[in-house]
């Protein structure tokens, strides 16, 4: 029985391996996409560094 498990868990090993390189390669090219990503702001938000009140008191 000893014989089988050690090869069961062997082969897990790299199985379970390949899967965690493989998704640690696809992180690593979402992050990279994601810096030539253009930003643009959402709709519908008031600017950084305004706050509510700030934006009440232009528009009066």
């Amino acid at each position: 029985m000893a014989p089988i498990v050690h090869a069961l868990r062997s082969v897990m090993v790299g199985a379970i391996d390949h899967v965690f390189l493989i998704a640690a390669l696809m992180v690593f090219i979402s992050f990279v996409a994601v810096l030539f990503l253009p930003e643009q702001p959402l709709k519908g938000r008031v600017p950084a560094g305004r706050t509510g009140r700030q934006q009440g008191a232009a528009t009066d």
